[in-house]
């Protein structure tokens, strides 16, 4: 046998031992591919260095060549016609991102062809290397419970592991963080089908206050004050702070504007899990820490907040909501010496409830 034959024989065998093992420890073309994407799919079998096996840009411009809205609808893997789930899909860039200079999160952040084999859905990795806390491992076993699937092993479930898709990432964000140092709310939902969706780049849902409020709203986080109710059926009171049927464009109330909740909620903690109202003549901000209804300390804190709009200069000179109405003006002077407060002790909100 000649040395070039030997030596073209041996590379061969070079060659086919780089192919992983097939089911019987065989090695073979098939076994080289994962379960639903040909090697060609994305790869350039024949363009030489390693920079040059990638057809696309590998993070995004690969994925979205098949997977955008105007992507095939099915790819040919090895004569079965496989159907392609189609986007938009956004990159995760959130405002967190930006102002504390991380980079976006694209498709190979998360997903990797070599996840296939794995028990993840979606191709979701096993282990996730994580831009702050090094690699971490991911369990994402279900859809979340809108869907009907379980809140264990889903999107970020509130255990103690940390280990969902959604939060093993995570050390600013207001809820689900990968150490448990921040909320946990709707845990074991279905996080991408309404609120924090694929073709939004994961960001919330937005659209207003009345969006999320329109509907009780538990932030899971277990202080004191809980969850939210829903209050924008409560806009339809007979009596209530603005007045939703004088607004002008057709208004509806869920569809007030943000600064009509901004004028009286302080949003700089937003999600913290208290709630926090604006001094409307600038003073600091009020942090409730139960409910006022129940809690005679936190009920006495709202004097000073409802005064503050009910004084001579309205809201710090302007007035507080889009209506265009003045708030009723209290003699803060005679009310300190009035009976129900100098004798009986008696605040606002024993008399008066929200103003929603």
């Amino acid at each position: 046998m000649t040395a070039r034959r030997l030596f073209a024989m041996s590379a061969m065998v070079a060659m086919v031992s780089l192919l992983p093992a097939g089911p019987t420890g065989s090695r073979g073309s098939l076994a080289g591919q994962e379960p639903l994407h040909n090697c060609s799919f994305c790869h350039d079998l024949h363009g030489g260095a390693f920079s040059q096996l990638t057809q696309r840009d590998v993070n995004v411009d690969l994925c979205q060549g098949c997977h955008s809205d105007v992507g095939p609808d099915f790819v040919d893997r090895d004569g079965v016609q496989v159907p392609v789930p189609k986007g938009p899909f956004g990159i995760h860039d959130g405002s967190k991102h930006s102002s504390l200079g991380r980079d976006p999160t694209a498709c190979w952040d998360c997903h990797n062809h070599e996840g296939e084999a794995g028990p993840n859905l979606a191709m979701i990795q096993d282990g996730m290397p994580t831009p702050l806390s090094g690699n971490r491992a991911v369990t994402f076993l279900s859809r979340g419970t809108d869907l009907g699937q379980p809140a264990a092993n889903s999107f970020a479930d509130g255990d103690a592991l940390y280990d969902g898709v959604c939060e093993v990432c995570h050390t600013a964000t207001d809820q689900h963080r990968n150490d448990g140092s921040a909320g946990t709310h709707n845990a074991g939902a279905t996080c991408t089908l309404t609120c924090h969706t694929h073709e939004g780049g994961f960001a919330g849902a937005g659209g207003g206050c009345t969006t999320c409020h329109a509907s009780p709203q538990d932030n899971s986080d277990g202080v004191p004050v809980g969850g939210r109710r829903a209050i924008v059926a409560e806009f339809d009171r007979s009596s209530h702070h603005v007045d939703w049927e004088s607004l002008p464009n057709g208004l509806t109330p869920d569809s007030i504007p943000d600064a009509d909740c901004e004028a009286c909620h302080d949003q700089t903690s937003h999600q913290s899990g208290y709630i926090w109202l604006k001094d409307a003549d600038g003073g600091p901000s009020i942090q409730l820490l139960d409910d006022p209804r129940t809690s005679a300390t936190e009920a006495a804190k709202l004097e000073a907040f409802c005064l503050a709009c009910h004084d001579a200069d309205a809201a710090g000179g302007g007035l507080p909501f889009s209506d265009g109405h003045s708030p009723y003006a209290v003699d803060d002077v005679l009310w300190t010496s009035a009976s129900h407060n100098a004798t009986g002790g008696y605040t606002c909100w024993d008399c008066h409830d929200t103003g929603h």
